[in-house]
């Protein structure tokens, strides 16, 4: 019988991330929870973040939803999601576009 639970995030306390960078983190991972869900059935899932670490000097707090996904993608076999990135020089910062 195959879990309906869907996988859960977990960011410890002591990770000094913002609520605007933890609901980046959350995007990310809702992104491809079906997908975690599929592949570890019947199995639940708790994905734990116990750090993030970045070059601050390109950090954007948006860059945390690719990251998870990235990760997950890479993790759980997941095939690569459609979200281009690009770096926008006039405005200084990356671009993210996210598949509808």
């Amino acid at each position: 019988m195959a879990s309906s639970q869907r996988p859960i995030l977990d960011i410890e306390d002591g990770v000094n991330l913002s609520a605007a960078e933890k609901a980046q983190l959350a995007r990310g991972f809702a992104f491809a929870a079906d997908e975690v869900m599929t592949v570890c059935a019947p199995q639940a899932v708790t994905v734990v973040v116990e750090s993030v670490s970045y070059v601050e000097s390109d950090y954007q707090p948006e860059g945390l939803a690719v990251a998870i996904l990235r990760w997950l993608e890479e993790e759980f076999c997941l095939p690569g999601h459609d979200v281009h990135v690009t770096f926008d020089r006039d405005a200084n910062l990356y671009r993210f576009e996210w598949p509808k």
